[in-house]
Formats: C-alpha cells, sequence, structure tokens
C-alpha cells in the first residue's frame, strides 16, 4: 500500500528516534524497514534500518539517521513490510505470502543546532578508576571534560583515576559549529591508593627495609619474590641469593584491597676487608656508614679491644 502522499515525516540527521510498528495481535510476526537515504530506488547496504523477528503485536527500533550518505530535503522512499515469522523476506521487493508492504515518505534535514550534552559512567570507588561514555546528541564534534579535581581530558570517552577520597562534580562540555551545552555528574570514590619503597644495603644477606605511605589499612602482606612473605605494614628483609625481585604489597582497607609493586636489585655479599696495623689496630673496608655489619674476633689471650666506626 502506498501512503507516501498521505504520511510524511521530516527528520534531522544525527538525531536519535524510535520507530514504533504495531502488526497483528493473534500471531507473531517479522518486520523489516528500509529507507532510500541516495534516492536511487536501489537498496543500497545500510539502508535496511530494521528487522524485528517473531514479535507479537509492537516492534520498536532506536535509530539514528547518518549525516553521510542522505539526500537533504527531498522526499524519500521508507518501506515498511511483515510477513508471517515462518517466512523470511530478504528483499524489499519481495513478494510476499501472508504479510503487506506500506511506503512512507521521509524528509531529512541538516543538524544544526548545538550538541546537547550528556553522559553516562561508571567506577570503582577502591581504584579510583572511573570510565567516561558520551551519551550528546546532535553531533558534537569536540569534547571538554573537568574531572572535578584540576584535572581534564579532550577525548570523547575518557578514563581518570582519582587519587583521594570524596565526592567530585564531572562536566562535560560538548560543541559543534552551532554551539555547545554542558552536563555535569558527581562520582565518589574512595581509592586505596599507596606506594611502597625500600632502603639499606642491597647485598645477600643484608637487612632491607620495606616501607608503604599507607597507614591504618586493616591486612599488609609482603610478597619478598623469593618465597618469603610478611604481614606487617613495614617489614624488615634479607636475601640469600644475588638476582632481580619483584616485590609486592597487598593492603586491605575495608572493602577496598589493593597491590602495589616494585622491583628490586639484590647483589653478591659485601666484600669486607680487614688491614692489620702493627698488630695493634685494624680497619675495615668499606665503612658501613648507614648498616651494620657483623665482626667477629677471635683472642688468644684476654686484652683491651677499642673500635670505632
Amino acid at each position: 500500500m502506498d501512503f507516501s502522499c498521505t504520511n510524511q515525516t521530516t527528520l534531522t540527521v544525527s538525531t536519535k528516534y524510535t520507530l514504533n510498528i504495531t502488526t497483528n495481535y493473534l500471531y507473531n510476526e517479522n518486520v523489516y524497514v528500509w529507507i532510500y537515504y541516495n534516492n536511487d530506488g536501489v537498496l543500497q547496504s545500510g539502508e535496511q534500518i530494521m528487522t524485528s523477528l517473531n514479535i507479537l503485536t509492537t516492534h520498536t527500533l532506536n535509530f539514528t539517521p547518518p549525516t553521510s550518505g542522505v539526500v537533504l530535503n527531498t522526499p524519500l522512499r521508507m518501506r515498511v513490510m511483515d510477513e508471517y515469522y515462518a517466512y523470511t523476506v530478504t528483499s524489499p521487493c519481495q513478494n510476499l505470502n501472508y504479510g503487506q508492504s506500506e511506503d512512507y515518505t521521509v524528509r531529512f534535514q541538516p543538524n544544526i543546532i548545538a550538541p546537547n550534552a550528556n553522559f553516562s559512567f561508571t567506577s570503582n570507588s577502591c581504584s579510583g578508576i572511573a570510565n567516561f561514555s558520551d551519551l550528546s546528541t546532535n553531533n558534537p564534534t569536540s569534547w571538554l571534560w573537568n574531572f572535578g579535581d584540576s584535572n581534564a581530558s579532550g577525548s570523547q570517552n575518557p578514563s581518570h583515576t582519582y587519587t583521594a577520597s570524596g565526592t567530585y562534580t564531572v562536566t562535560l562540555i560538548a560543541s559543534n559549529a552551532y554551539g555547545s551545552s554542558f552536563y555535569t555528574q558527581t562520582v565518589t570514590v574512595n581509592p586505596l591508593v599507596f606506594s611502597i619503597g625500600a632502603t639499606g644495603a642491597f647485598n645477600v644477606g643484608q637487612n632491607i627495609t620495606f616501607t608503604t605511605s599507607l597507614t591504618g589499612g586493616s591486612s599488609y602482606v609482603w610478597n619478598f619474590g623469593d618465597g618469603v612473605f610478611a604481614g606487617s605494614q613495614t617489614a624488615i628483609h634479607s636475601y640469600t641469593a644475588a638476582g632481580t625481585y619483584t616485590v609486592q604489597l597487598t593492603i586491605l582497607s575495608g572493602s577496598c584491597a589493593n597491590s602495589q609493586t616494585m622491583v628490586i636489585t639484590v647483589a653478591g655479599p659485601l666484600n669486607v676487608a680487614l688491614t692489620m696495623k702493627n698488630n695493634s689496630e685494624f680497619s675495615v673496608f668499606p665503612n658501613p656508614f648507614n648498616e651494620s655489619v657483623n665482626i667477629k674476633i677471635a683472642l688468644k689471650s684476654s686484652s683491651k679491644i677499642s673500635s670505632g666506626l
């Protein structure tokens, strides 16, 4: 049936629309919709906008007319076909078994209005990571995000990591050649963020002190990378073999857990040289000015000993 003269509508490209088609309420049907965007009368790839299969009564489509390949301000044919669910339609010119074909007229106008800014997000409170998705309409061409912590981004769909707990007001400004608009939402995070460090003599047999910037955690687990673990906030560990080790600290605080790693290189044992002078004094090299070195002296007879480091 041809309704192209009596049923007409005007749509704006790059704008989201909802198309609802009602069919027979007694049995399920398939619905197919084409729009001849380029007005050449030949079905092109992308011109079939709807395939709704085996649905009773109401068929719904959310679609956005493209900005390219569309003839503007010209009557274009929209063909709607329905068929009993057991039969498949593959062409807008196909003969139908139990369904029908209807034609309507659609005109498309250019989008010359400013964007309507909008976005959604997901966030992980423990890590402080928030992922933002642009939902702006009316064809924005640029985006400016303000994350509320003095950081910003010009990406369309950015990710951002918050390093401090709090509630942040996030603003998106979406723009095109015809103007701009903004939209805001709040993000609340409680990130478990910390750093780790190590000090000491990085030699076999020497104590290395491992520390973290986070206090007040409910659980601390150090993995020194050599099969040894410790469960304190600050840990002291010595290695029995030279090598490169990945040290990991996992902290549990409330419902959050997070881990940080660092790589250290442990050299071989300290080479300590002992020099005797006149059998009455000796020197030890290198001088362990910030670490301890155990020096054992065996005396054959009683003597008075004085030492200085």
